[in-house]
């Protein structure tokens, strides 16, 4: 199979006013510095009309939401204090780009985690090998440190 043919496929994304506004941006960015052939569709959807048909966290086949294919978060600081290295190089890759950055550096978060580089110091505080279980003491721990933002 051609990589043409890997290139076919169709993607949701949920896109709102505020952060998810920001973060189908930094995906769509991502999408065409990744992958530039990409034949398929991409569908920005809203939340509310995902529920009315039904979906939520199951609508996908196991595996691909929060699995090998995907990175799922609610908050920028716990996307640094939990995800895989991969996944970080991969969104600092992909807004670093100046078009990009002028748009993105709007949303707080992004401007403090990327690009003040504060997501590397909340790395820092956390075993990668050894995570808290529970996501409350993440968030304890980044709250005592004044890196919890919303």
């Amino acid at each position: 199979m051609g990589q043409a043919e890997l290139m076919t496929f169709n993607i949701l994304i949920i896109g709102q006013s505020g952060r998810l506004q920001y973060e189908a941006i930094m995906f769509l960015a991502s999408l065409r510095q990744s992958a530039p052939d990409y034949k398929g569709q991409v569908f920005v959807a809203v939340p509310l009309v995902i529920h009315s048909f039904g979906g939520g966290r199951d609508a996908l086949e196991a595996g691909h939401l929060d699995g090998a294919i995907s990175c799922h978060y609610r908050l920028l600081p716990s996307l640094y204090a939990r995800e895989s290295d991969l996944a970080i190089t991969t969104l600092e890759t992909a807004i670093a780009p100046n078009k990009i950055k002028k748009v993105v550096k709007a949303y707080e978060p992004i401007r403090r985690m990327v690009y003040q580089k504060r997501g590397a110091k909340v790395r820092a505080l956390f075993d990668q090998n050894n995570l808290p279980r529970k996501e409350q003491q993440i968030r304890n721990t980044l709250k005592r440190a004044g890196f919890w933002m919303r």
